[in-house]
C-alpha cells in the first residue's frame, strides 16, 4: 500500500496569510514574495490545514468541474512549483489534522482553472526581506545590534 504523502509549509523561512480567495506567501530565505489566487489560493490553504495530496486532489475533483486527470495533473504542477520554490517540502506525516472546515472552497462547482496561471511571484522587495536586523542583535533586542569586533576591541583597550 502506498504511503500517503503531505506537505508541510517551510516554517518559519515561509510566511503566509489568505484574505478571501487570495493568498500572499513571503520566502523569507530568498525575498520573494508570491500572490496566489482562486485554484491555488483554494490549494494553498488545503496545504496549510494539514491536508495530504490524496485529499486535496479528492476535494478539487468535487469543488470544480472538469477532467479528473487534468486537475490530477496540474495539481502535482502546482506543487513541483511550491516545492521549488522552497515553499512547501514533501512529508509522510501531517502536522495536524485536516479540517475542510478552515478552507474557503468555490460555491457552484466552477471549472477548474490551472492553479499554476493563478500565481504572481515578486522579487522587487528582495533586499529588504533579507535585511534581518531584528535577527543581528544582542539580548538586548532591537535597535541594539551586536557590536563590531572592532569596536569591542577598542572597547577593552580603554
Amino acid at each position: 500500500m502506498d504511503q500517503e504523502v503531505y506537505f508541510h509549509i517551510r516554517n518559519p523561512q515561509v510566511v503566509h496569510d489568505t484574505i478571501n480567495d487570495e493568498t500572499v506567501i513571503v520566502n523569507l530565505l530568498n525575498g520573494n514574495y508570491y500572490d496566489v489566487k482562486g485554484v491555488g489560493s483554494v490549494i494553498w490553504q488545503m496545504i496549510a490545514n494539514g491536508a495530504s495530496h490524496q485529499q486535496i486532489a479528492f476535494n478539487l475533483t468535487h469543488w470544480y468541474s472538469g477532467d479528473p486527470l487534468k486537475i490530477q495533473s496540474q495539481l502535482d504542477s502546482f506543487l513541483s512549483q511550491l516545492a521549488s520554490e522552497g515553499l512547501i517540502i514533501e512529508a509522510v506525516n501531517p502536522d495536524q489534522t485536516f479540517s475542510v472546515e478552515q478552507i474557503s472552497f468555490p460555491s457552484g462547482r466552477p471549472p477548474f482553472s490551472p492553479p499554476n496561471s493563478d500565481v504572481e511571484v515578486f522579487s522587487d522587495m528582495q533586499n529588504l526581506l533579507l535585511l534581518d536586523p531584528v535577527h543581528e542583535v544582542t539580548e538586548k533586542g532591537w535597535p541594539h545590534p551586536e557590536p563590531d569586533e572592532d569596536s569591542s576591541d577598542q572597547n577593552t583597550n580603554d
